[in-house]
């Protein structure tokens, strides 16, 4: 993998609601990209798990920027909290506009991951006239993961009394990629938050619905991608949306074996090149 000329820069930025939020950016000295990704985490996490990503679109020609997600990571706010799901769409656009600045006549690619493909759906179906294109990988439309039935009444009794409370998630780090040293980091990993609130619960929940039901909503070109043996999310929910897809540039890649976090598993970079070869189909990137 060609990094050696990226450049890696980070700050931090008062965001809406009055959140402070930490991001970083990934891109080449001297650069004029056509196209820019911003990038959305998943649950828990922060964008710092994802340098081989980011030093790889970079090295091609396409910078990527991250931030990391409100209550998570170094960014502000309850940790593992959200007010609404409607949030994180609205920190999104928050961030297409600063991209938009650093940036100033570039396309915005949006690439989410987990928690953070969901959101990316969900703003490309509300909003995607801001982006030249979506891609996910493992977007919690349906949940393998089986969420303790008392858990999830208490959630939805404390969402209303109590919506800070917060409560460990079910999330094993095993599931994560097969190669169980990716497991081993991220429980050492202190920026890792493995506890979520009631309120993030519901909202989480509510997000996974009205997103689920929004396909044909998203009106720019979208590549979705699961693996068939990720125990958190189902890869059937991808499927399910990529059907209700319209008439609109797109694929659907199921990464066969491969568990929930495609951008981490060892086949890391085959996952990075589906995501190039769609961009350079649709005419974003330029092929190599």
């Amino acid at each position: 993998m060609a990094t050696a000329d990226v450049r890696v820069e980070a700050g931090r930025v008062t965001g809406p609601k009055g959140t402070g939020f930490f991001w970083r950016e990934w891109s080449t000295p001297g650069a004029r990209p056509k196209t820019v990704a911003l990038f959305v985490h998943g649950m828990g996490e922060h964008s710092g798990r994802y340098e081989d990503l980011g030093r790889y679109f970079a090295s091609r020609g396409m910078p990527v920027f991250a931030f990391d997600l409100r209550g998570f990571g170094q960014s502000g706010g309850t940790r593992g909290h959200v007010d609404r799901f409607q949030d994180y769409v609205d920190d999104v656009l928050f961030f297409r506009e600063m991209v938009g600045t650093r940036h100033p006549g570039a396309k915005v690619v949006l690439i989410g991951h987990s928690l953070g493909g969901l959101i990316a759906l969900a703003t490309a179906a509300r909003h995607g006239d801001r982006f030249a294109a979506v891609t996910v990988s493992g977007p919690p439309l349906r949940l393998a993961l089986e969420v303790p039935g008392w858990k999830a009444t208490l959630g939805k009794i404390l969402s209303g009394i109590a919506p800070k409370f917060a409560m460990t998630n079910e999330l094993d780090p095993g599931d994560l990629a097969r190669n169980p040293e990716v497991g081993r980091k991220y429980v050492a990993d202190p920026l890792v938050e493995r506890k979520v609130t009631a309120r993030f619960f519901i909202s989480l929940t509510e997000g996974m619905a009205e997103t689920a039901a929004s396909a044909a909503s998203v009106r720019i070109p979208a590549c979705i991608m699961h693996g068939t043996a990720d125990r958190l999310t189902h890869f059937e929910g991808s499927r399910l949306f990529y059907d209700g897809l319209g008439d609109i540039p797109k694929a659907l890649k199921l990464w066969d074996g491969f568990y929930h976090e495609l951008f981490q598993e060892d086949e890391k970079e085959d996952v990075f090149r589906e995501v190039l070869s769609f961009l350079v189909d649709q005419g974003l990137v330029a092929a190599a």
